[in-house]
């Protein structure tokens, strides 16, 4: 057997398609930390049963590198961005979305999640990850684009600026 099958069967035994228990929290009865830390040979992690995002929907998971990522669903392709503002690390992925833009719920910076870029200060650019359905199962894969280190910065709403 390869480690491919062995990775598939263990991940399919977590959610249920192999005679484990699935369910959990979440949109769809999913519990994402329940997941081994299945990888693939090509660098992807197993995160979500397929259909778990849903356009207009994103969710949140842990990318490959530890990191928290938003995943989203546009015109039926699958994006991912690392899900921390660039501003003050607010859970951007959680923000209303318009057309392929999101604005992170704490400040109003806005990305395009196809990109990473911030629209509202174009210096901070999110990562942008990999990201497929597969075998019935979401997987993010590795970094795509590298986005800047930059925190802090402007905004509107009477609050002292933070710098790091």
């Amino acid at each position: 057997m390869g480690l491919r099958t062995r990775i598939l069967g263990k991940v399919k035994s977590v959610l249920g398609g192999g005679g484990g228990a699935g369910g959990g929290v979440g949109s769809g009865g999913f519990d994402a930390s329940g997941l081994p830390n299945a990888m693939s040979p090509d660098g992807y992690k197993a995160v979500a049963k397929a259909g778990a995002v849903t356009e207009g929907g994103p969710r949140t998971f842990q990318a490959p590198n530890g990191r928290a990522a938003g995943v989203f669903l546009y015109k039926g392709k699958l994006y991912c961005i690392d899900n921390e503002c660039r501003h003050e690390d607010g859970p951007v992925s959680e923000g209303l979305i318009t057309d392929c833009r999101v604005k992170c719920p704490y400040h109003d910076w806005e990305y395009d999640f196809t990109t990473g870029a911030c629209t509202s200060h174009p210096e901070n650019k999110l990562e942008t990850y990999h990201v497929r359905e597969k075998d019935g199962f979401l997987w993010i894969g590795p970094l795509l684009t590298k986005g800047t280190d930059m925190r802090g910065g402007e905004h509107n709403d009477g609050m002292k600026v933070i710098v790091k």
